[in-house]
């Protein structure tokens, strides 16, 4: 939250209310190439990556996971729940009400999301929440 009490939106958030999805698949393409990155995390510690997940936004994802390095960091941090909570992309993907077991199979043919969390994913999840919190 900025100190008007509004959200502030990541770039690559931005592209997930482009009306045209090839428009917005060449938007990320061209953000990526400028610098923008999907394991960017908010304050929930919620990744881009992960937003669009739970969007369901296909199309961004698998660009994404094509064009972006970091998003293989992203697909194994998990996003944060409160205290001790935390939440992997490929779960919030197999709980999505919106058809998400499209999604499902996109991270799963991807070689980076796994299925099994690791205590080091989930450590370096916890971590960077708990530095959030200290520091904010």
């Amino acid at each position: 939250m900025s100190d008007s009490g509004t959200q502030s939106f990541h770039p690559l958030r931005l592209t997930s209310i482009t009306p045209d999805t090839a428009i917005a698949c060449h938007i990320t393409e061209k953000l990526v190439k400028a610098g923008a990155i999907s394991s960017a995390a908010d304050d929930t510690m919620t990744t881009v990556f992960h937003r669009l997940v739970w969007a369901n936004k296909l199309e961004l994802v698998e660009t994404l996971l094509r064009v972006d390095s970091t998003t293989k960091v992203a697909t194994r941090f998990m996003a944060t729940s409160g205290w001790n909570n935390v939440i992997h992309p490929i779960a919030t993907a197999v709980g999505n009400n919106k058809g998400g077991m499209a999604m499902v199979a996109l991270l799963m043919s991807f070689g980076g999301c796994k299925l099994v969390v690791t205590k080091e994913d989930f450590d370096r999840s916890m971590a960077a929440q708990l530095s959030t919190l200290l520091l904010g």
